[in-house]
């Protein structure tokens, strides 16, 4: 959903595409300090012996590439932020029911599966939503500074 999302954005609704990329940018800098920092294991490694059924029933490596994977970087969880911001763009950026039904049930099913895999806990969800807040005030702080600072146009359109 995320990918198409972007693309579709990109393609048909620029200023709202500009908005997502930008707050993801944010959004995963934000996360990049908190794993630095503050690194969390997900539930799947502790020795109580939760399993991650996607990871012990695929053979996949595409999903979770162990050059890049770090295994202690489950809070926030950036698999429901990304999700989560892309379905904000997505339900501003349109009036059509079913793309608006897939822009709140997409990060609901995320934040529920990431939990029943053993990928992060709840806490790593509303960690997520927490970060999707911030970024989404940061962004807009920061576009209505440049939108002041930028002198007035006549007739001049911009992607």
């Amino acid at each position: 959903m995320l990918v198409a999302t972007l693309v579709w954005l990109y393609r048909r609704r620029y200023p709202v595409y500009r908005r997502l990329r930008d707050t993801m940018l944010v959004s995963g800098a934000m996360a990049l300090v908190v794993f630095t920092f503050y690194p969390v294991a997900p539930p799947r490694l502790l020795p109580a012996g939760y399993l991650d059924s996607v990871a012990a029933h695929s053979s996949s490596l595409l999903a979770q590439p162990p050059v890049v994977l770090n295994e202690y970087a489950a809070l926030p969880s950036l698999h429901v932020t990304w999700l989560l911001l892309a379905g904000v763009a997505l339900f501003q950026a349109t009036r059509r029911l079913v793309l608006r039904s897939l822009s709140v049930l997409s990060p609901t099913l995320m934040s529920i599966a990431v939990v029943l895999t053993a990928n992060h806990y709840v806490v790593d969800v509303i960690a997520g939503v927490a970060v999707v807040v911030v970024s989404l005030l940061i962004v807009r702080s920061a576009a209505a500074g440049r939108d002041r600072a930028l002198p007035p146009t006549i007739g001049v359109v911009s992607r």
